[in-house]
């Protein structure tokens, strides 16, 4: 079974991401998550699973879908161990971008198809 998950990032700046550059990448390692939130549910990531790309600060809106490619592991750059990362790849861009409030909104309906 699919999950689904929300993963958000700073567009632009010294350390911005931007759902286009993933686009170009085509598959990069998602990492510098240390929210200890965040890093619970990225522990129950798996292979397959798609992910809602969000854009924070200013846009604060989700703009695309990813896939995860690995299941989570300790992230190479860091020392302390529970700081994890996993490997996803490029999907597909949203028709049109969502922003959190129309998300909100949204029951039991699908964004992005």
């Amino acid at each position: 079974m699919v999950n689904y998950w929300l993963a958000k990032q700073e567009p632009s700046g010294p350390r911005g991401y931007p759902f286009e550059q993933l686009k170009k990448d085509k598959t990069t390692v998602w990492d510098g998550v240390h929210n200890n939130l965040a890093l619970k549910h990225m522990k129950e990531m798996k292979p397959g699973d798609l992910v809602l790309f969000y854009h924070t600060g200013t846009e604060r809106q989700a703009v695309g879908i990813m896939q995860v490619t690995s299941k989570p592991y300790s992230n190479p750059k860091e020392d302390v161990e529970r700081f994890i990362v996993v490997d996803v790849k490029y999907k597909k861009p949203l028709k049109r971008p969502v922003t959190l409030d129309e998300m909100k909104k949204i029951k039991n309906s699908k964004i992005g198809n």
